[in-house]
């Protein structure tokens, strides 16, 4: 039986030789048949082993992601050592113990890039690795804090995808004439930067972790319509939105827009 050990998977972002980037049939060779297998919303393959979702996408892994601890940490194939950390542990902890055994992180929040804080804080290690926190202070009325889910995504392993998908959306004047005075700056087609940031959103929302806080941050945000863009972005992004958009009630159109919209007022000139 193997045995995976969380400080390691920590500093090194590999479980015990698996790693992203390795096809389906060589993380069978080295884990053996799955515990459980289904399927994400954005319609990505998801193998379960003890407490890790091995997600692939093509057949290529590109996510290792467990948020449920106490879920058996054992199976046929792999045995989970779990060191100090466990669901619902306060950030302060984590870091003491990240410290003491010498693994590099820093601390990202908020999260990937958004405009905005919700709450939630990534200590990102120099493995990849990422953990993911509700901020002890941020929100009195959640019933759990603390530490959320141990996660790696890695999207670049992940072959090109061939644009196959056409969205079309409105944005106010004002963002329009933001992405064409950008646009003219880096010589590229409005269009070319607006698919970008719509194959941004699709990646954030690819995410579990992020899929629902993300929503409901958009949720009742105006898009200010005036100007309508039209962008081409791959198959699998495309029904990563749809699903989306079906889960939480929004139209294709507003959720882009609205996305496009506060990415865009973001932007220095």
């Amino acid at each position: 039986m193997l045995i995976v050990d969380i400080k390691t998977f920590l500093r090194t972002g590999s479980l015990v030789g698996v790693q992203t980037g390795m096809h389906r049939t060589e993380v069978q060779q080295r884990f053996g048949e799955p515990d459980g297998v289904y399927r994400a919303p954005t319609n990505a393959k998801i193998w379960l082993y003890a407490c890790f979702e091995c997600y692939f996408e093509n057949d290529i892994l590109y996510g290792i992601y467990c948020d449920n601890f106490s879920l058996p940490p054992q199976s046929n194939q792999i045995k989970v050592e779990l060191w100090s950390i466990e669901i619902g542990i306060s950030r302060l902890l984590v870091e003491q113990s990240l410290q003491a055994e010498h693994i590099r992180y820093r601390v990202v929040s908020p999260w990937y890039g958004r405009s905005y804080d919700d709450g939630r804080v990534l200590l990102r290690l120099a493995s990849g690795v990422e953990l993911a926190f509700i901020d002890e202070q941020y929100n009195p009325y959640r019933e759990s804090t603390g530490l959320f889910a141990v996660q790696l995504w890695d999207f670049v392993v992940l072959p090109e995808q061939p644009p196959q998908k056409q969205i079309s959306f409105t944005i106010p004047t004002l963002t329009y004439e933001q992405i064409r005075r950008r646009s003219l700056k880096k010589q590229t087609k409005i269009m070319s930067l607006a698919g970008v940031l719509v194959e941004e959103l699709a990646q954030l929302l690819r995410n579990p972790s992020q899929r629902q806080p993300l929503c409901e941050h958009m949720e009742g945000k105006d898009t200010g319509a005036v100007k309508q863009l039209s962008v081409t972005i791959g198959e699998t992004d495309y029904d990563t939105i749809v699903s989306a958009s079906v889960e939480y009630g929004w139209s294709i159109p507003r959720l882009c827009g609205a996305w496009v919209r506060e990415q865009v007022s973001n932007w220095r000139e």
